[in-house]
């Protein structure tokens, strides 16, 4: 009995001392931490169009609607587009609120050269992790965003 209490007390330890990049997430086939050479293998063998970012921090996935964004040439944020405006929101939002319980929420609104840009967002803590449902308008135009941060991975 004594070795079994051991080796929990042990693997606690371990995870204790782990670093906070340890703390990762999965989206897509894309984990926290991969460096920019993974990420390309996985979104070939997926098939999507890669546009690089001109500073070379981001890549977007034209086919999957999907941006990627590294620091120091590792993986810390995904996020793509979700289909559907207000709905899509509603809908995403609801699932998510459902997994993780109730949301930060984050409301803006300001007049631009493009005219009012109108955003809501839903902010979630997780294991060390960011989740972002977004709705934003822009000229009556409205676009939703689902996305997972680990910042501790960027710092």
């Amino acid at each position: 009995m004594t070795g079994i209490c051991v080796r929990f007390i042990m693997a606690l330890a371990t995870l204790a001392c782990m670093p906070a990049s340890a703390i990762a997430f999965e989206q897509d086939g894309f984990r926290s931490g991969m460096s920019v050479e993974e990420f390309k293998a996985v979104a070939r063998r997926m098939g999507p169009n890669l546009r690089p970012d001109p500073d070379g921090d981001n890549i977007y996935l034209t086919d999957l609607e999907m941006n990627a964004s590294f620091c120091e040439g590792r993986l810390f944020g995904v996020s793509k587009s979700v289909s559907g405006g207000v709905d899509a929101f509603a809908s995403t939002s609801k699932d998510m609120i459902s997994q993780y319980g109730p949301p930060q929420v984050k409301v803006s609104s300001s007049y631009g050269k493009g005219g009012l840009f109108s955003s809501v967002e839903f902010v979630w803590s997780v294991n060390g992790e960011e989740r972002h449902a977004s709705l934003y308008s822009s000229s009556g135009n409205v676009s939703v965003h689902v996305g997972i941060v680990v910042w501790s991975l960027c710092k």
